[in-house]
């Protein structure tokens, strides 16, 4: 049986996201997976990659709205072997605020509810 082994674990989300590197707004960015040290983005427009940048997330739930945002590090970026003109990019949150934190906290509480009624 697989185990999660990370010390935050990913939880599956996917979401449209908006992403800022090296002032160039990214388009069609999704993201695939999020924890609360950082997430998976999937992108298709080619862009001068840097190593930093600002993401934010915004999650409609029935009863309320959670809006997320963070400046994060780029760990790696890979082609999508199935989809040559996808990549995806591994990041990490960098000086999140405390009520940014929570946020996240509450994004990644409700997917994982979610997630475990799923299949």
């Amino acid at each position: 049986m697989f185990e999660n082994k990370r010390h935050h674990p990913r939880v599956p989300l996917a979401a449209d996201i908006a992403v800022r590197m090296r002032g160039q707004l990214l388009h069609g960015t999704v993201c695939n997976n999020i924890s609360l040290s950082g997430m998976c983005i999937v992108f298709g427009n080619h862009f001068d990659e840097g190593n930093f940048g600002k993401v934010w997330l915004t999650q409609h739930y029935p009863d309320e709205s959670v809006v997320f945002e963070a400046d994060f590090r780029k760990l790696w970026v890979k082609p999508i072997t199935l989809d040559k003109s996808l990549k995806r990019m591994g990041v990490s949150f960098v000086e999140m605020q405390p009520h940014q934190r929570d946020n996240l906290w509450r994004i990644i509480q409700r997917q994982s509810s979610q997630s475990k009624h799923i299949g």
